[in-house]
């Protein structure tokens, strides 16, 4: 089942809050792709955001595949991005590569098309994949206060099972970001910041409780 070019909406989204902007690209129905986030911006028009867009198109440099990955929130490996992948999991070791195509963009439960500007609010973003067996859905929130959120989760649409490994989404970060800054402890001390050098591979940070006896 492969969506034809009318079931692929062409949407920009930049959200405001609390000095804070997020711009939003949902174009030829790609996957959703941060842009801007980072100081507000002044209110976009159409030709701006677009011009926004097409600026972060990274220079393609040697050993490259000929178009440069774009990072979506959920990003994908038949990209040519080699990183770690937005979604992991299989049929049976089968469709471990999925390319989502999207059928739709809302903000705040009101259809987007063409560029949106607007205050604090919810996009959503509804996927389907090239065999028409997983749908995806992705929620990219920035609230009143100016924090930005996203969740996703997958439906497999198919008789057969699908196993979900992980699902991950991923935001830019500045170049000038260069510290981490989280949060640790344990019983009566718990939510202790602590901070690190910003260094390339991943940080994870497991919480599992058990009992012991």
């Amino acid at each position: 089942m492969r969506p034809q070019d009318h079931d692929r909406p062409d949407a920009t989204v930049a959200l405001t809050a609390a000095g804070v902007t997020v711009l939003i690209d949902a174009g030829s129905g790609r996957l959703p792709a941060i842009v801007h986030w980072g100081h507000e911006l002044p209110a976009l028009d159409a030709a701006q955001a677009a011009a926004l867009v097409a600026a972060s198109v990274p220079v393609i440099g040697s050993n490259n595949v000929e178009l440069a990955p774009r990072v979506a929130v959920l990003p994908e490996q038949h990209t040519g991005w080699s990183g770690r992948p937005g979604l992991r999991g299989s049929f049976a070791g089968r469709g471990w590569s999925p390319a989502f195509t999207t059928r739709s963009v809302s903000l705040d439960g009101g259809t987007v098309s063409g560029h949106r500007s607007s205050g604090p609010g919810a996009v959503e973003i509804l996927a389907v994949d090239d065999t028409g067996r997983l749908q995806l859905r992705l929620v990219l929130e920035l609230l009143a206060c100016g924090l930005f959120r996203a969740r996703a989760s997958v439906t497999n649409l198919a008789a057969e099972p699908y196993s979900l490994d992980e699902v991950v989404v991923s935001f830019p970060v500045p170049a000038e970001a260069a510290e981490l800054l989280d949060f640790a402890g344990r019983h009566n001390l718990e939510r202790v910041p602590q901070r690190r050098p910003f260094r390339t591979g991943a940080e994870v940070r497991e919480n599992r409780k058990g009992r012991t006896g």
